[in-house]
């Protein structure tokens, strides 16, 4: 029992925290000073900031704050896109956890800190919001979120209360399990994906955010990334390997 206590104390002083940014350097070093306190009571961490082809005046201020934080910075010389980002911090981190953040994420630093109290305990910590709490999010966003978390839902047998939230993920169960999309509904198709393979995961209500984001009208390009998605978790979810792990069977 005592030896089982140890482990455990490790995995939660252990995770790799990544940070999304296109044109986005004010955020992020915001948020990152921010969480600077509560990863310095973590044993072991890193900070790992994923450039995705900023201006060259974006580029020089994040590489100076970098620099100065000892904050590993990355630098794509294309943009990639977001799901692109989220995989160059997987698999330049070091530790068994990753969580990456939005470049303009401002989560609550309350919940941040329940965030790190309980990610070590299963694969996947999956953080929710209720979308009517959101500051700054236009109705039209919230109910389509609403929408899409039902939709997928349906398609998959799960439960869950979101999707788009950013869960930190254990790290080689992340990789094998990533999504077959890199359009707007890869958390969707990883989570799921992740799930059906047998991942232990929990879900954490973080309520609102400190900062009003810069939303933008929902764009026609990425609906059939969106349908695609669905359809995919609809045939996992069909599957005969899926459905005995959902115990469908």
């Amino acid at each position: 029992m005592p030896k089982k206590k140890m482990i455990q104390s490790k995995k939660q002083k252990s995770i790799s925290i990544g940070f999304s940014c296109y044109n986005e350097s004010k955020y992020v070093i915001k948020n990152i000073k921010k969480l600077l306190p509560l990863l310095k009571k973590i044993k072991k961490y890193e900070i790992i900031v994923i450039d995705d082809d900023s201006t060259e005046m974006e580029i020089k201020n994040l590489k100076k704050f970098c620099k100065k934080n000892k904050i590993k910075y990355i630098k794509h010389e294309i943009n990639l896109g977001f799901f692109k980002s989220f995989v160059t911090g997987l698999l330049n981190s070091k530790y068994e956890y990753f969580k990456l953040f939005a470049g303009d994420d401002a989560t609550n630093i309350n919940h941040i800190k329940l965030i790190f109290n309980e990610f070590y305990k299963q694969d996947i910590l999956i953080p929710f919001n209720k979308q009517f709490e959101v500051d700054g999010k236009p109705f039209f966003r919230k109910i389509s979120s609403i929408i899409y978390t039902k939709i997928i839902n349906l398609m998959s047998g799960l439960n869950l209360k979101y999707y788009n939230g950013l869960p930190v993920f254990n790290k080689k169960k992340a990789l094998m399990n990533l999504a077959d999309t890199s359009g707007y509904g890869w958390q969707a198709e990883l989570i799921v994906n992740c799930i059906y393979s047998g991942c232990s995961f929990k879900e954490i209500y973080t309520k609102n955010k400190e900062i009003k984001f810069q939303y933008h009208s929902v764009k026609l390009k990425n609906i059939p990334s969106v349908f695609f998605s669905i359809i995919r978790v609809l045939f996992k979810r069909l599957s005969p390997g899926r459905r005995k792990v959902l115990n469908l069977e």
